[in-house]
């Protein structure tokens, strides 16, 4: 999902993943706190290392993991 996926959103939802998602790198602390209320995960969520801790916060069911994405930069150190 990016960025602007949330912002389209009228209000806060509850995210309910299953499967694999990863949070685009222009999803900010501040947009994801604005408009996700909580995170009820059964699979891999990924997002950048800055909103990797509120996408833990907010996960209030977890059957899966929460990972750092990996960017080109990672890529580059192989």
């Amino acid at each position: 999902f990016g960025a602007a996926f949330f912002e389209y959103l009228p209000e806060p939802i509850s995210l309910i993943i299953n499967g694999v998602v990863d949070i685009e790198p222009d999803v900010t602390v501040e947009l994801l706190r604005a408009k996700v209320t909580e995170i009820v995960l059964n699979g891999i969520l990924s997002g950048p290392k800055e909103v990797v801790p509120l996408l833990q916060v907010l996960t209030v069911e977890k059957n899966g993991m929460i990972n750092v994405a990996s960017t080109d930069e990672d890529d580059d150190d192989e």
